[in-house]
C-alpha cells in the first residue's frame, strides 16, 4: 500500500498544476479564480494529510475541529489531559475550564456533531457523576459565546466543533426548506386535472355535447 507521503506529495504537486493554469489564464477572470480556488482547495488537503501524518489515527478528535483563528489558539483536552498539576496551575486552568474542554472532546471525538442528551450521557460514563442538564446547557452556552463549539443552525440542541452553514446542517440532516428526507422523497399526490374547454360537435346540428376529459401528464389535450 502506497505511503500517506506519496499521496501529500502528488496533492502538493495539484497545487502548483492549479496555480500555473491560474496565471495562464490571468485574463479570463473567471476561469483563473476557479483555479485559484481548487489549488487552496488541494492546499487544505495537503494540510489536512500532514496533520494526519503526524498525530495518526489513533484519536481523531483533532480531524473534527473548525480551522478558525480562534479555535487554534485555544488549549484542547488532548494537551492537557497528562499534564501534571504544576503545569495546569501555571496555565490557569480552572475545573470549569477542564470541564468545558472535556465536553469539547467529547463532541470532536464523536466526529464533531453531538446532542445535549448524548454530552450529557458520555459524561456520566466518563466522570459516573450525573450532570444536571441546565448546568451542561448553560456551559454549552458559555463555550459557544467563546467559540469553543458551535450551535447547529436549525437545530436546538446539537452543538458542533466546526462551522456549520444552514443549508450544510440541512443537508447533514437530510432537510431540505424544513421538510424530512423522506417527506422529500415522498412524491406529492398529482394534482386534480382541471377540466378541458367546452367543445362542440359540428357534426351535428340538433344537439350540442360538452365533453370534459383530462390528457396524460406532459401531453396536450385534444
Amino acid at each position: 500500500m502506497p505511503k500517506i507521503d506519496n499521496y501529500v506529495t502528488f496533492v502538493k504537486e495539484q497545487v502548483a498544476v492549479q496555480e500555473r493554469l491560474a496565471r495562464k489564464y490571468d485574463e479570463d477572470n473567471y476561469r483563473s479564480g476557479l483555479h485559484f480556488k481548487t489549488a487552496r482547495t488541494f492546499a487544505d488537503l495537503a494540510h489536512f494529510m500532514e496533520e494526519i501524518q503526524k498525530r495518526g489515527t489513533q484519536d481523531i478528535a483533532y480531524l473534527n475541529r473548525g480551522d478558525t483563528p480562534q479555535k487554534r489558539i485555544l488549549l484542547t483536552f488532548e494537551e492537557i489531559e497528562h499534564a501534571p498539576d504544576e503545569l495546569l496551575k501555571e496555565l490557569n486552568l480552572t475545573e470549569n475550564d477542564r470541564q468545558e474542554l472535556l465536553i469539547e472532546y467529547i463532541i470532536a471525538q464523536a466526529g464533531g456533531v453531538l446532542s445535549l442528551d448524548k454530552i450529557i450521557m458520555e459524561l456520566y460514563t466518563r466522570t459516573k457523576e450525573v450532570p444536571k442538564r441546565t448546568a451542561v446547557t448553560q456551559r454549552l452556552f458559555r463555550m459557544a459565546s467563546r467559540g469553543m463549539i458551535y450551535n447547529v443552525p436549525g437545530k436546538k440542541g446539537i452543538y458542533s466543533t466546526y462551522e456549520l452553514s444552514e443549508p450544510d446542517a440541512k443537508k447533514m440532516f437530510g432537510q431540505f426548506d424544513g421538510e424530512t428526507a423522506e417527506e422529500a422523497q415522498t412524491p406529492s399526490p398529482p394534482p386534480s386535472p382541471a377540466p378541458t374547454a367546452p367543445k362542440v360537435e359540428r357534426h351535428s346540428k340538433l344537439s350540442k355535447h360538452f365533453l370534459y376529459g383530462t390528457a396524460p401528464l406532459g401531453v396536450p389535450k385534444s
